[in-house]
């Protein structure tokens, strides 16, 4: 540690900091490099007395002065080292201050990111904050953005993040609705500055301003306004969209029908997107329960897994949806008639076409197939008299086959359960 050679010091720091050793004799050693000459010395020490936890007040007031030291790089180091230290005290919190008026942006974003992290929303450091909003540099407005996001919720930190929603930084833009969503604010001001952003030409905006009028906005001009998201290009923004209406619980004939025009859109995400919030909407309407019966043969398994579950949601097990679910059972495709089988059983379903089919479904070598089918023949056990003496119908039926263990688990949990 007090070798001539930079290198060496600042290396020796660092193997005593994977060591681990937080013992005072290796505490006091360290302490003098905190002032050495060579400024990536004292920043590998400052990292090394943080990662070994010593948050003594000798170890603190060693630290402090650093905070002025004439290198950035040290500056920061021992903001966050000071943060890691879980020390908040007056002190740490006074000294990090000045640092947000620092000439260098850097500095000033880690400072503004160190006082979240002791979690400071006293009035002065808020109010150092505030004036980072109208930071020159992007980064910079940004952060003070989403700091002050987490740590107040008064009057004038809304206020003072309305004009960033129109900041040229599309950056700066989304953080601003972000953390005008973490403060929960949805007074009508909040809520009528927010509406623009959702023609932003920036289409991370436009989806995060769709999610958060979701959760604030509950009034016909945040539906109307959504609305026209549902046809946008981007996936992201009219899935966003689709759960904001769905949040508000607007299932208009406009709404229903917008959602419906992308479900056969060539990305399957899109459409399982849609499948879902259609379920969400709680519409029972023969047009939307025919939509998701069509999702049921869909090619990709995600889009039918959620349609599946829209159905269920829904409840509806009227004659034309459980017909067109039994004619699935047939399906050549075994992800098809499974989802088809199970999405029957969860609408209450035991009838013995079911049962035939899930325990035809056992000798699938596809574990996600015969392993639900397992479960779904449980769960009818739990309510249904007659899967017992079917499924050991089956098992003797299946002496001879290799998968006839399935039947012989599923069995022994229907007894079990029943005891």
């Amino acid at each position: 540690l007090k070798y001539n050679d930079s290198l060496v010091r600042i290396k020796a720091p660092k193997v005593l900091g994977i060591l681990g050793n937080s013992s005072e004799i290796v505490v006091k050693a360290l302490l003098p490099l905190l002032q050495d000459n060579d400024s990536r010395v004292r920043q590998q020490t400052a990292i090394v007395l943080s990662h070994l936890g010593n948050s003594s007040e000798i170890v603190v007031n060693a630290l402090l002065p650093l905070l002025e030291d004439n290198h950035s790089g040290v500056r920061i180091t021992v903001a966050f080292a000071l943060v890691n230290l879980g020390n908040s005290s007056k002190t740490v919190v006074k000294a990090l201050l000045p640092l947000l008026q620092d000439p260098d942006p850097y500095e000033r974003l880690m400072a503004a990111d160190a006082l979240v992290k002791l979690g400071n929303s006293s009035e002065i450091v808020v109010n150092a904050l505030l004036p980072l909003l109208e930071d020159n540099h992007s980064g910079v407005r940004a952060k003070a953005a989403e700091v002050l996001g987490r740590l107040d919720n008064t009057s004038e930190v809304v206020n003072a993040l309305l004009p960033l929603l129109k900041d040229p930084d599309s950056n700066v833009r989304q953080t601003a609705v972000q953390s005008l969503r973490n403060l929960g604010n949805s007074s009508e001001t909040v809520v009528n500055a927010l509406l623009p952003l959702l023609e932003d030409n920036d289409s991370d905006v436009r989806m995060w301003t769709a999610e958060v009028l979701g959760e604030l906005g509950n009034s016909s001009e945040v539906v109307n306004a959504l609305l026209p998201l549902l046809q946008d290009k981007y996936y992201s923004v009219h899935i966003a969209a689709a759960y904001a209406l769905s949040g508000l619980g607007n299932s208009s004939e406009t709404a229903v029908n917008d959602l419906l025009a992308p479900l056969e859109n060539p990305n399957p995400d899109v459409r399982a997107g849609l499948t879902l919030v259609l379920g969400m909407l709680i519409d029972s309407s023969e047009t939307v329960v025919s939509a998701l019966l069509e999702r049921l043969q869909d090619q990709h398994s995600i889009v039918r897994w959620r349609a599946a579950d829209a159905l269920v949601k829904l409840g509806n097990s009227s004659e034309t949806v459980v017909s067109t679910l039994l004619a699935l059972l047939q399906n050549k495709k075994s992800d098809v008639h499974m989802e088809a089988a199970l999405t029957l059983v969860k609408l209450g379903n035991s009838s013995e076409t079911i049962v035939s089919t899930l325990l035809a479904m056992l000798d699938n070598p596809k574990s996600n197939v015969h392993q639900r089918a397992a479960i779904a023949l449980r769960k009818l056990g739990k309510t249904s008299n007659h899967i017992i003496p079917t499924v050991t119908e089956w098992i003797e039926q299946h002496q001879d086959s290799d998968y006839v263990g399935r039947g012989i688990d599923v069995l022994w949990d229907l007894v079990v359960d029943r005891e």
